[in-house]
């Protein structure tokens, strides 16, 4: 893929999420052409031409899309990968609130010296161990 490849298969909505580290990740929301869904693409560097860190990262990636066929609404799935020139790009269902990290980050800024409440503690313990 390039990503010219990815506008053919993607309409890009705009720009959700950036890394400030070192790779530069970025997060797309994108609508997939062929199903008019929403979906968010991950952009992270790599270096193609390096077998030792491709290898395992392949393997790695078709078992998180093997997995991803477990259809559960706790499941943020993976539903395409590809590489690029410099790059990879790992397409997920798109999730409104981020993922139960990314709402654990917003909350500890937010409110750091806040603890949570029993009950919302109670709640996503039921969510992980649903998923």
């Amino acid at each position: 893929y390039s990503l010219e490849e990815i506008d053919n298969n993607y309409k890009l909505v705009g720009c959700i999420g950036q890394s400030s580290g070192t790779f530069g990740d970025r997060l797309l929301l994108a609508t997939k052409k062929e199903s008019s869904r929403k979906c968010a693409l991950k952009l992270i560097r790599v270096d193609n031409d390096d077998e030792a860190t491709m290898q395992p990262l392949v393997a790695e990636l078709n078992r998180v899309v093997a997995m991803s066929n477990a259809s559960h609404q706790n499941i943020v799935r993976v539903e395409d990968y590809f590489f690029g020139s410099g790059f990879v790009c790992i397409a997920t269902s798109f999730t409104l609130f981020g993922s139960l990290a990314d709402q654990i980050d917003r909350k500890k800024k937010a409110t750091p010296f806040e603890p949570y409440a029993e009950r919302r503690i109670t709640w996503y313990a039921l969510q992980i161990s649903d998923a």
